[in-house]
């Protein structure tokens, strides 16, 4: 419960005039702080792109020239980059879906090596 501050009488949060004097209620406005989400005592001048959350330049990765921050550099952009690399550099086709059993094509400078697997190998 805020006062109002020229009579000192109670008033509700969020309220902007005090029901008893009349006068109005100045609010704080809330001023946002520029500090990193990780070191909270370091400037942060940089916005990750996928949290939104205040970095500073210890904690900023640049993907797609937008700064991201380690977490989500970590947690979202490298699982995407692997895939990727995963998928340009392996073929899997499946030769028996029932035994469980495919092959898997690397390519490796042009020439590709079939390789036998069973469904728990990989």
């Amino acid at each position: 419960m805020t006062r109002c501050p020229t009579c000192a009488a109670p008033c509700v949060e969020g309220a902007t005039y005090c029901p008893f004097c009349g006068n109005k209620i100045e609010t704080e406005q809330k001023v946002e702080t520029y500090r990193c989400w990780i070191h909270k005592n370091r400037f942060a001048p940089y916005r990750c792109e996928v949290c939104g959350k205040l970095i500073c330049k210890e904690c900023r990765y640049e993907h797609s020239s937008r700064p991201i921050c380690k977490v989500c550099y970590i947690s979202v952009i490298l699982p995407k980059r692997v895939v990727t690399m995963f998928q340009q550099h392996v073929t899997i086709r499946e030769s028996n879906s029932a035994g469980g059993v495919g092959i898997i094509l690397l390519k490796d400078g042009g020439k590709t090596e079939p390789t036998l697997y069973r469904g728990g190998d990989l």
